[in-house]
């Protein structure tokens, strides 16, 4: 049992500049949680490893978060290692498997907070 979150919408861009510090980062959070699967080479097969969905921006290298999924809210870490490698104001949205509650990790002045809501319907 548990309480998933799947990514609902999402504007993370990882520009090539940083692309290969966002790979350090994003091995060492992943080494700290105790995953015991081999590194790949690239980001995108990184971040697919810890469960999200990612592709390079063919035109300028960039990487792109675009999915993903986490049980209680397990990924979350791996987005806040990055928030000052990101434009302001990206996000990332989480939606709860029941689709009422919402999680938003936006970073603001370089970091990643977090804001919680719900969606009630009448």
């Amino acid at each position: 049992m548990g309480y998933w979150y799947s990514i609902n919408d999402a504007d993370f861009r990882i520009p090539f500049a940083n692309v290969d510090e966002a790979f350090r980062r994003v091995r060492d959070q992943k080494n700290a949680d105790g995953f015991v699967s081999p590194t790949p080479f690239t980001l995108p097969e990184l971040l697919k490893q810890v469960g999200f969905t990612a592709n390079v921006d063919e035109a300028t290298g960039d990487v792109v978060i675009w999915g993903g999924n986490s049980k209680y809210g397990f990924r979350f870490p791996f987005i806040a290692v990055l928030g000052d490698l990101v434009p302001n104001g990206s996000y990332v949205i989480w939606r709860g498997e029941e689709g009422a509650d919402f999680v938003r990790q936006i970073v603001i002045d370089g970091e990643v907070r977090e804001q919680r809501g719900t969606v009630t319907f009448a």
